[in-house]
């Protein structure tokens, strides 16, 4: 639906100027997955999140779906569960908030 190529053009483009960005590489890590389907681009993106941020819920539910696609050949369902239960404590975790 629309041109993959800029697409990732413009990620490969935000992530030279910011290279740990979270938002960015989640994103990034989204679009390889569903919208590529470089599966394995996609794993090594959203395991760069979760060294970055591991309570990163978005990263988490999607590397999950990742892991349990039946079309992955690196399926790993213990793994997505896991996730999950990762990003659910992480979701009810109660947020610290900085006043300043």
């Amino acid at each position: 639906r629309g041109d993959k190529g800029l697409s990732e053009k413009k990620f490969k483009e935000a992530l030279e100027i910011d290279p740990e960005n979270i938002r960015t590489l989640t994103l990034y890590a989204c679009f390889c997955h569903t919208g590529l389907r470089d599966y394995d681009l996609a794993r090594t993106l959203y395991e760069k999140v979760l060294v970055l941020r591991d309570d990163n819920v978005n990263a988490l539910c999607c590397f999950a779906e990742l892991l349990a696609s039946p079309t992955y050949r690196g399926r790993d369902d213990p793994r997505a569960d896991s996730l999950l239960e990762r990003a659910k404590a992480a979701a009810t975790a109660p947020e610290e908030i900085e006043v300043k």
